[in-house]
């Protein structure tokens, strides 16, 4: 009993050092991507590198070798950490884009948070089974008004869809032959 008790608060204890690695890479993103929107002409060479690099090493870890043996703790963190990166990074696109006058959106409040919220609000609106926003009553906190602003909402569902959903099924199929194996 006592070694079973020891067991759960180990992994409990490890998946708050999960969450806390998480929300610190988060953090890191959020201060570099506000700090580059003081800088309207350095902001697409920081955001757009910035976002690519961390997307492409969260689809490599899922990709790799090694991930036959990540634990599903470390799996789904990496996903979800890949998510919350591409929301970042793809709601200070749009509000770059906004901020140019080059794109549109429909909200009372446009800033980083509010893209980030949007972003949010596609990935858990990619999952219908689910129902996710209607459940928990998550509104869309934006709309995109126009082609330029729906390119970048594009992109995303894309990157999602084809890129990371593909990527977490890949290492879920992987994880499961080693497992049987």
């Amino acid at each position: 009993m006592r070694q079973k008790f020891s067991i759960f608060v180990k992994e409990v204890a490890m998946i708050l050092w999960t969450l806390f690695f998480i929300l610190l890479a988060y953090s890191f993103v959020l201060n570099v991507l506000n700090w580059a929107l003081q800088y309207r002409w350095l902001f697409p060479f920081v955001t757009i590198p910035l976002i690519g690099v961390l997307v492409l090493l969260g689809l490599q870890d899922l990709k790799s070798p090694e991930a036959k043996g990540f634990s599903i703790r470390k799996g789904i963190a990496i996903f979800s950490m890949t998510i919350l990166i591409a929301a970042l990074g793809f709601g200070a696109i749009s509000l770059w884009l906004a901020t140019l006058g080059w794109a549109e959106y429909a909200s009372d409040n446009l800033d980083l948070f509010t893209y980030n919220g949007y972003y949010l609000w596609q990935f858990f609106d990619m999952i219908p089974l689910l129902k996710v926003n209607d459940t928990i009553g998550f509104v869309a906190p934006l709309q995109p008004i126009g082609f330029v602003a729906g390119l970048p909402v594009l992109a995303f569902r894309v990157l999602v869809l084809f890129g990371l959903l593909k990527a977490l099924i890949e290492w879920w199929s992987n994880r499961s032959e080693k497992m049987k194996g």
